[in-house]
């Protein structure tokens, strides 16, 4: 990974939200917070080295920790601790009550056909690549499944994909009619009782976690 980024670097190609100095600059920030908590990420940046993905799913986990530890900083919460079993973070408000995020990498790659054209399908709702089901494989394999406030914390990293993905796979899809154009809310992920323990969805662009937005799921209900 350290690799990549530094060739990105060199050309000239690097954003400054996600590259490898501010990388260690993140993870100088926590060791000065939490010297185990940074020791947890090296290790795992070094037991995954060789497998860039999953590096990159690390980046994003150190980029909302680090989001998250400015508001420790401000006095916005109160505690902060690292997880990787049941979800990666859990803040602590200061009136004691805990959210619990779990954080996603979305990095599509699909293989071009004979033409050389791509089709992404992160933005449907039933394809293995889409959000929603990231989502659910998330929930099978026991995370955003426990009865308290779950997060799920998407980072888009791709410069090519945009709210659209999220906004359209976690709803019935983008319609476009005589009497309606928007996004269909009628069936969404949200409708799921899988989902019923998802306080709600944000997402972000790129390292851009200080711009990250929010879709929040009506039906659920503070246990």
């Amino acid at each position: 990974m350290r690799e990549a980024h530094l060739e990105t670097q060199k050309v000239g190609l690097a954003n400054p939200l996600r590259d490898y100095p501010t990388l260690l600059n993140a993870l100088t920030q926590i060791h000065e917070h939490r010297v185990d908590h940074a020791q947890s990420f090296t290790k795992r940046f070094r037991d995954q080295q060789k497998d860039f993905e999953s590096c990159e799913a690390v980046f994003a986990e150190v980029i909302v920790y680090e989001g998250c530890l400015r508001q420790v900083w401000e006095g916005h919460l109160a505690g902060l601790d690292l997880q990787t079993d049941s979800h990666d973070l859990r803040l602590t408000r200061p009136d004691g009550t805990h959210a619990f995020l779990e954080v996603l990498c979305v990095m599509p790659a699909p293989a071009p056909n004979a033409t050389g054209l791509v089709s992404y399908q992160t933005h449907t709702q039933e394809a293995k690549s889409s959000i929603r089901q990231k989502l659910f494989q998330k929930i099978e394999r026991g995370q955003l499944s426990e009865p308290r406030e779950n997060w799920a914390v998407i980072e888009l990293n791709d410069s090519a994909m945009t709210s659209f993905a999220v906004l359209s796979s976690l709803s019935n899809g983008y319609v476009v009619g005589p009497d309606f154009e928007g996004y269909d809310w009628s069936k969404s992920f949200f409708d799921d009782q899988r989902a019923r323990y998802i306080r709600g969805v944000m997402y972000f662009f790129v390292g851009h976690y200080g711009g990250r937005r929010v879709v929040l799921n009506p039906s659920w209900r503070r246990v």
